[in-house]
């Protein structure tokens, strides 16, 4: 079901780097074709799973309206649809950039 915010989690320095250059993009787009978004209710499980060491850590906030590139929400865990973005994420479309601790 497509949310109206949407987030992905990084690294500080991942980030400050899309800002440098004026879009974000992850190392593995260029491979995978997408890169990796969760809603609100899924934030807790990425986290858990795939960031146990949060040090230097941030949670981008998107307005799904203003992204650019198209969002499909495919299975990436058994019973659970992920939304992907294929494509760059235009910073223009980032709400807010929280620091996780």
């Amino acid at each position: 079901m497509p949310q109206s915010t949407l987030f992905h989690i990084t690294r500080a320095e991942a980030w400050q780097s899309a800002v440098a250059c004026g879009e974000y993009s992850t190392a593995d787009l260029p491979s995978t074709g997408f890169i990796h978004l969760c809603s609100a209710e899924q934030t807790a499980f990425v986290l858990d799973k795939f960031f146990p060491i949060r040090d230097g850590l941030v949670m981008i906030h998107i307005n799904a309206q203003r992204l650019r590139a198209e969002v499909r929400y495919e299975e990436a865990e058994p019973g659970m649809e992920f939304p992907h973005l294929y494509g760059p994420l235009n910073l223009d479309a980032v709400l807010r950039v929280e620091e996780l601790l």
